[in-house]
């Protein structure tokens, strides 16, 4: 067997693997959905995927590895549609602010999507909403830095402060205690607590209403 051969075959394998963890992780969302995250089982995942318990745990040696790869997918998605919105915004604290309405306009459009997050991210500490959130919000704040729009240093106290008020904003969202303004007022407020000048954090918090969308 020659080496192209070799690793063509290597490639084959490498997407069914990666076609399953997708099946898989769909499957969990679904069976979220309607179980509830405690209620959901392993088995339940895999009978509805259609694959062997053995394949599952192949992919999965534990319910919380599953929960993982699935607050990861529900978080890609979004933050894939984020960076493409934002690309042509050079201002963090438009970015940060459009960012935060994104999430909430989520959750008000897909309440499924927010609870199964939200339920996951409960249990998903230190990164409640992923590894690719987080990265995306270092790389704002240091833009933000370098723009001479935020003055807060310390980026797990910048983290901490936007995703429990993201979190929180959620859950409030969820619950219908939110108006129409309410998106606009926190992400102001995080703005500000990050150092932006009130004029500019006014006028950037903008962006998180829901008719900028």
């Amino acid at each position: 067997m020659n080496s192209s051969t070799v690793m063509e075959r290597a490639e084959i394998g490498r997407r069914k693997r990666r076609k399953t963890r997708a099946i898989l992780v769909d499957a969990a969302m679904r069976v979220i959905a309607e179980k509830g995250l405690e209620a959901a089982t392993n088995a339940e995942v895999f009978s509805e995927a259609g694959v062997s318990r053995g394949t599952f745990y192949n992919y999965f040696e534990t319910k919380e590895d599953l929960l993982k790869a699935v607050a990861d997918e529900l978080v890609d998605q979004l933050n894939d549609q984020i960076n493409g919105d934002t690309k042509d915004i050079e201002g963090a604290p438009e970015r940060m602010a459009w960012t935060f309405g994104r999430f909430l306009q989520r959750t008000k459009d897909d309440p499924v999507w927010a609870r199964v997050l939200l339920s996951i991210a409960a249990k998903n500490s230190p990164l409640p909403l992923g590894e690719t959130t987080q990265a995306n919000m270092a790389r704002d704040l240091q833009h933000g830095r370098d723009q001479g729009q935020f003055t807060l240093e310390v980026d797990e106290v910048a983290i901490n402060i936007m995703v429990g008020t993201v979190t929180q904003a959620m859950h409030s969202t969820l619950a219908g205690r939110t108006g129409p303004d309410h998106a606009y007022h926190m992400a102001k407020c995080i703005l500000l607590a990050f150092g932006t000048p009130g004029a500019r954090a006014a006028e950037a918090a903008k962006l998180a209403r829901p008719a900028d969308f």
